[in-house]
């Protein structure tokens, strides 16, 4: 059994009063299936649920994300056809919206 030193012990208990938890039940094959991906990735699971739920957010409260090799495509075509820069933002931002409500 390892023991902590008084410092030690100190120290945890400041680190984890500043921690939130969530309790998750799941059925223990969603389990096996988050750690094994948790795994595949290289990630803890806690960083693997975390990056899953911020990603989440991300798409469904700032817009859908259009595909990365997509992006440079299409404010190409839009420059090449005569866009301003604020034309090609405000295009870039209806289409996200748009893909986001569906």
């Amino acid at each position: 059994m390892t023991k902590y030193t008084e410092a030690q012990a100190k120290a945890i208990k400041k680190y984890l009063s500043a921690q939130a938890e969530i309790k998750l039940r799941m059925r223990p094959t969603q389990k096996d299936i988050i750690v094994e991906a948790a795994k595949e990735s290289g990630d803890s699971i806690q960083a693997f649920i975390l990056e899953a739920v911020s990603e989440r957010i991300d798409r469904e409260h700032n817009g859908a994300e259009i595909p990365p090799e997509v992006m440079p495509a299409l404010i190409l075509w839009l420059r090449k056809h005569g866009h301003s820069e604020v034309e090609i933002v405000d295009c870039i931002e209806t289409v996200t919206r748009a893909v986001a409500e569906d």
